[in-house]
């Protein structure tokens, strides 16, 4: 009976652990659900041996991320290809979200695992063990969630610390470790708080009612780091240039884009096309009239080869005439005698008529822009919209604008903004401004675009620059260099355009499906700005947390009952 009850309390921890995990991000947004998740599971992980831990924490993973990966289930409703082949697109998108669930489970279930095998080496009743557990397993955590971000090309989205991107005063730890110092600030705090309730539990009654310095130096780091980031947000005031930039949101519907009844996707990719570039046209044209320094289109925003389809080309350059350079996104086909590439682009077209300068992406959705072996394979081919596979870019370009050559910027694609060193290699190689041109069509109305929204903040902060993203539909909105959403402000205003008529939208946030354009004045810093500690060195803080958690793991398995070969003495 005792048993039982204690199984049905374990559960109940794992499934709290996972929920709480779930709503610290979007949709939910319980910020300060984090600082407290993984509690549960310790706990747990203290009266479990490590295989029976691993077990709950798989439990608890499954919960987190089947919640927090929902938005991938849009794709079964958005799986409409031009090959006709949607069942084979809804069976992938199904497949996506609980392959990918299914592997970042792994990582919380490792992380449960170490944390039982501690427990059982070191116990609770030494305060300096205690110390030691509660600054070691915020290492492991972030140990194991670089690993995730970097293994097997990566999957860096929703890091702990990204839970947080609404707390910039938190966040200002990133330009030191990345988002994995917010992430090892958070487990930190759930470490401390984790010993101290254990203490109350299992311990002599003399002993509890003691100080506990694993709960005191936990409450001072986060103490130090909120005065921290607070003053340096009041202060920051660095060399910089305005920038007067509009971001045009043509919010085309994935489904116009890619019919799914193959009789009618002929006619329907002409009207498609028709209404694109008239979108774009009109939103374009209507926005030149504020005279900004630059125009943004989103990802893939015409319906064509930008350079190969004169007509395509000769749409941009007619709009370009205007005075007002314009960034677009766009397809590139590009033949060369070893054959046919093809590439998700980003090009500058400037009033000069000057060759566009292009940046091509460089790290491909598996199964959106690219199958492998689908030469090997041809029926995969029906899993891609295009029905062809785009190659990767080979490098960061650092555009200038002929009217202002000593403002920089480079552009991130799509969710590349996840990824930091695609961020950083852009700050380190001259940009000052990062521009995310994406379309999240393909989960509007689900949390999907919140959360890829929400990890671009990070990229900002550990960079120390501002970024604007550009998106088809989804959110268009300004960050700053620390951190903050540039909403409700006469800096940045989002303009809903329909037939010719423009409306005000006070909050860039509220409308995910807004047709209109982003009107924003940008504070661009210096090229001559100091590079923060994150930018110059990168993710040496993680890497260090890899190997320490790598050494713990090979001390757990030398250890005759946990894992550690320590005193006999527990």
């Amino acid at each position: 009976m005792l048993r039982r009850r204690i199984g049905i309390l374990k559960l109940l921890g794992a499934l709290s652990t996972g929920i709480l995990l779930a709503f610290s991000f979007p949709p939910v947004e319980w910020h300060g659900a984090a600082w407290c998740a993984l509690i549960p599971l310790l706990v747990i992980a203290r009266y479990s041996s490590p295989s029976a831990a691993f077990k709950w924490g798989l439990l608890s993973g499954a919960i987190a991320w089947l919640l927090s990966l929902a938005w991938l289930l849009r794709l079964v409703q958005t799986a409409v290809v031009p090959v006709g082949n949607a069942t084979l697109a809804a069976v992938l998108g199904c497949l996506a979200w609980l392959a990918l669930a299914a592997y970042c489970m792994l990582y919380i279930a490792v992380f449960a695992s170490i944390a039982a095998g501690w427990f059982a080496a070191w116990g609770t009743s030494d305060w300096r063990k205690n110390i030691g557990f509660t600054v070691a397993i915020p290492m492991v955590w972030v140990g194991l969630e670089y690993l995730r971000s970097t293994l097997f090309t990566g999957f860096p989205w929703n890091a702990l610390g990204v839970s947080q991107y609404a707390n910039p005063s938190v966040c200002q730890v990133a330009t030191w470790g990345g988002v994995y110092a917010v992430s090892a600030l958070i487990v930190l705090v759930n470490a401390g708080v984790t010993m101290t309730i254990l203490m109350f539990r299992g311990v002599r009654v003399a002993k509890r009612y003691r100080a506990h310095p694993e709960l005191m130096i936990t409450l001072l780091l986060l103490a130090l780091t909120l005065v921290h980031g607070g003053r340096f947000i009041l202060g920051y005031q660095p060399p910089r240039q305005s920038l007067r930039v509009i971001g045009i949101q043509p919010n085309v519907e994935q489904e116009r884009k890619w019919p799914e009844n193959l009789d009618d996707q002929v006619a329907a990719y002409w009207s498609w096309q028709d209404d694109s570039y008239a979108r774009l046209g009109m939103l374009t044209r209507a926005a030149t009239e504020v005279q900004p320094d630059l125009m943004i289109w989103p990802e893939t925003a015409v319906p064509s080869f930008a350079l190969a389809d004169t007509n395509c080309r000769s749409f941009i350059e007619d709009l370009v005439t205007n005075g007002t350079p314009i960034l677009a996104g766009a397809m590139e086909e590009v033949v060369s005698a070893t054959g046919t590439n093809f590439y998700n682009s980003s090009l500058l077209f400037e009033p000069s008529g000057n060759q566009p300068a292009v940046y091509r992406k460089q790290h491909l959705v598996l199964f959106g822009e690219y199958v492998p072996f689908i030469d090997s394979i041809p029926p995969l081919a029906g899993a891609l919209p295009h029905g062809w596979s785009c190659s990767a870019g080979v490098t960061t370009t650092v555009f200038r604008l002929e009217s202002k050559p000593n403002i920089a910027f480079s552009v991130l694609i799509c969710f590349e903004d996840t990824f930091a060193t695609l961020a950083r290699r852009a700050v380190r190689r001259g940009a000052r401004l990062l521009i995310n041109q994406t379309n999240d069509a393909w989960f509007d109305t689900s949390s999907g675009p919140k959360q890829h929204m929400a990890n671009c903040v990070l990229r900002c902060i550990e960079n120390r620059v501002p970024a604007i993203r550009v998106s088809n539909t989804g959110i268009s909105c300004v960050i700053d260099p620390v951190g903050r959403i540039l909403r409700n402000w006469d800096l940045c205003t989002f303009v809903a355009v329909s037939n010719n008529e423009s409306t005000i939208m006070k909050d860039p946030m509220d409308g995910q499906l807004k047709q209109g354009y982003l009107d924003a004045s940008i504070d661009v810093p210096a090229e001559g700005m100091a590079l923060t500690f994150y930018t110059v060195y990168g993710d040496v803080f993680a890497m260090a947390c890899l190997v320490f958690s790598a050494t713990v793991v090979v001390l757990l398995v030398r250890h005759p009952l946990t894992g550690v070969v320590l005193a006999k003495r527990r």
